[in-house]
């Protein structure tokens, strides 16, 4: 495209340049690179052509972030599920920016999350922030024709999975593959899932608390409740106002609860007055906001894990006692969790330090080692990635 002199017209660069088309003011995301300078420069070469289409891609839709890598040695590139729109079509903000307006939305502006239950909710802005999240994930230009694995929940059922796969198709991708969840975490968790020996995992999400067994690669039980920590943050927001007369929004429960991890004795809260209307912060001891959140965080965890292991056969059960129960998720940073379920269900409980990421990261390891469904060789590459396993030595001559 050339301008009136016949000069190249040079469109905006970086992933932060965007543009707006249509009547709707609909926001895409504008070109990642520069335009070239002269014929040919800055086009990839067919190495780089042949290394992108080899390349995996994981992708993990959760409730409370979308996360995306590309490739073994890339980074997570992380964005929270919030998106404020703007009447029906433009988008106002999406991610980090987004989750600050939380509960300072005004007029036609709406705060929503595109995502649900690892399911798409609106396609067209799931794509645009799928997009945007390939572009920080360490390469400029986007993938297109290549492979792609999908983390997705075992609540999902055959609409929401020809969804996930028509979104990837749209982004580009021509291969895609659906990854479940637990076995995705359990890889990520360093868990070695190439084994006769039962393991459970437990995943706490913003939405849904999701226990899984998993043996030799395959999710034989699961079981799910819709206690996340969003009906933690509407337990909090609740207790705060029969018992202490302070309205905080969702974003000041979130806050809350991180803040809850690195505290000694009292926790800072700031709000409203429910009489007055008033601005008005108080002290909470740690102690009362463990008898709020923990009862139920620990009920949601143990009932799924009960559950599951009710049908279970009794050499499966043995080996959870002996191996204990994994907590992945974000919610399974809750200050006090930890102990709490280990005392009710007098089990060994674990957390991985790294524990939001594990399913995406899992996700890549499967992909890497070839997975397409229950694929033996593939679980035993991927745990060998992950250094659960040693090599079997060479056979004799």
């Amino acid at each position: 495209m050339r301008g009136r002199l016949g000069a190249p017209r040079v469109p905006p660069s970086g992933p932060a340049a965007w543009r707006s088309r249509g009547r709707g003011g609909v926001i895409v995301p504008g070109p990642a690179d520069p335009a070239p300078t002269a014929c040919g420069a800055g086009r990839p070469t067919r190495e780089e052509r042949l290394s992108t289409l080899r390349s995996c891609t994981a992708i993990d839709l959760g409730a409370s972030s979308l996360r995306v890598r590309r490739g073994a040695g890339a980074p997570v590139a992380s964005m929270p599920a919030r998106v404020v729109l703007e009447g029906q079509d433009s988008i106002f903000a999406m991610g980090e920016d987004a989750v600050a307006m939380e509960g300072r939305t005004w007029g036609a502006l709406k705060l929503c999350r595109p995502t649900s239950g690892g399911t798409v909710a609106d396609q067209r802005v799931t794509q645009i922030m799928v997009r945007t999240l390939m572009r920080e994930s360490g390469r400029a230009r986007l993938t297109y024709g290549g492979r792609v694995g999908v983390c997705v929940s075992p609540a999902v059922t055959d609409l929401g999975a020809a969804a996930l796969r028509q979104l990837c198709r749209e982004v580009g991708f021509s291969d895609v593959r659906l990854v479940p969840q637990a076995l995705a975490a359990a890889v990520g968790a360093g868990i070695a899932v190439n084994t006769p020996y039962a393991s459970v995992l437990v995943d706490l999400g913003a939405e849904h608390t999701s226990a899984a067994l998993v043996v030799y690669g395959r999710v034989i039980a699961s079981r799910s409740t819709r206690t996340g920590g969003d009906a933690l943050d509407a337990l909090l927001l609740r207790h705060l106002r029969e018992e202490h007369q302070v309205v905080i929004g969702a974003a000041a429960a979130q806050t809350v609860k991180t803040t809850l991890r690195g505290a000694r004795d009292t926790v800072s809260v700031r709000g409203q007055d429910a009489v007055t209307a008033r601005p008005r912060g108080l002290m909470l001891p740690v102690g009362e906001l463990h008898e709020v959140l923990l009862p139920r965080a620990v009920a949601a965890v143990c009932d799924q894990v009960t559950a599951v292991l009710a049908g279970c056969p009794v050499e499966m059960a043995a080996d959870v006692y002996e191996r204990g129960i994994v907590l992945t998720g974000g919610g399974a940073r809750l200050h006090g969790l930890v102990e709490a379920v280990r005392k009710e269900s007098d089990l060994p409980v674990h957390v991985v330090d790294d524990c939001e990421l594990i399913a995406v990261k899992g996700t890549q390891m499967l992909m890497d080692a070839g997975w397409a469904g229950v694929d033996r060789s593939a679980l035993r590459a991927a745990a060998l990635a992950a250094g659960e396993l040693e090599p079997e030595p060479a056979a004799a001559p």
